[in-house]
Parts: C-alpha cells; sequence; structure tokens
C-alpha cells in the first residue's frame, strides 16, 4: 500500500535527521540497545473482509503513538521543568521535527481507521474496502 510506503520512508528519513542532529551535537548513537517486537498477523484465512486493512492501520497508528510518546518522554526530560538539564534548542528541533509532524500523522491515521471500520460494516465490504483503497491512492 502506498500509504505504508509513504509511512515508511518518512519515518526512516526522521531517523536519519535525528541520528545527524544527535552526533552535530556531540553525541552518539548505540543501534545495539534498539528494541523492537515484530508481532506475527494471524494466517490469512483466519481474515475477513477489511480485517487486514484494519491490522495494519491500526498497527502503524500504534507504532507512530509510541514514537510519539518516545519525543514529549524527551521534551520533557530536557525542558525547564526537569531537574535534569534544560536545552531549548533540543526542545524546539523535537516540536518542529516531530511532535506536530506527529500529530498530524496519529490524526490522519486515526481517521482511516475510523474510516476501514465504518466501510466494513457496509453491505459489500469488497467494494468498500477498495474504493477506500483507490481514495488513499489519490489522496497519499
Amino acid at each position: 500500500m502506498k500509504l505504508f510506503r509513504k509511512l515508511s520512508d518518512s519515518t526512516w528519513d526522521d531517523a536519519i535527521d535525528l541520528i545527524k542532529y544527535t552526533t552535530k551535537r556531540g553525541g552518539s548513537v548505540d543501534l545495539s540497545k534498539t528494541t523492537y517486537s515484530v508481532v506475527a498477523p494471524p494466517p490469512l484465512r483466519e481474515f475477513r473482509i477489511g480485517t487486514v486493512e484494519l491490522l495494519g492501520l491500526s498497527r502503524a497508528l500504534d507504532m507512530h503513538k509510541h514514537l510519539a510518546n518516545q519525543a514529549h518522554d524527551i521534551h520533557k526530560d530536557v525542558s525547564a521543568h526537569s531537574q535534569k538539564v534544560h536545552d531549548a534548542e533540543v526542545m524546539s528541533y523535537l516540536e518542529k521535527e516531530f511532535v506536530h509532524k506527529h500529530a498530524d500523522t496519529i490524526r490522519n491515521l486515526a481517521g482511516y481507521l475510523r474510516d476501514v471500520v465504518s466501510l466494513s460494516e457496509l453491505e459489500n465490504p469488497n467494494l468498500a474496502v477498495f474504493m477506500f483503497d483507490e481514495y488513499l491512492q489519490k489522496v497519499v
């Protein structure tokens, strides 16, 4: 799906930008400590109409919510209210490059998910999901 490729490319670019920003400021990035989990989807035969789309959109939404929460945690650590450190430049960078962008992405994904749920309840969900996919092709 074109939407997932766009989200993946955007997240990849964000990661590269964050690594560049971190190293520019004298930090380092240890990718060996990066953890993530991959949940295997159930076999395809167990899906009903529209379930693949629901699963994909809900996973993408969860991932972006998780990334947004991590950005908020970092922002909180460098804010003036924290006892650890105050770094206005990092706060500005996070807000500009991540917080606003992820808020828009989360809002869009939640809307798409809501649309797929309502479409899957129609009399002809196959046609509805096809039409939704056509809509995404034009919007994304």
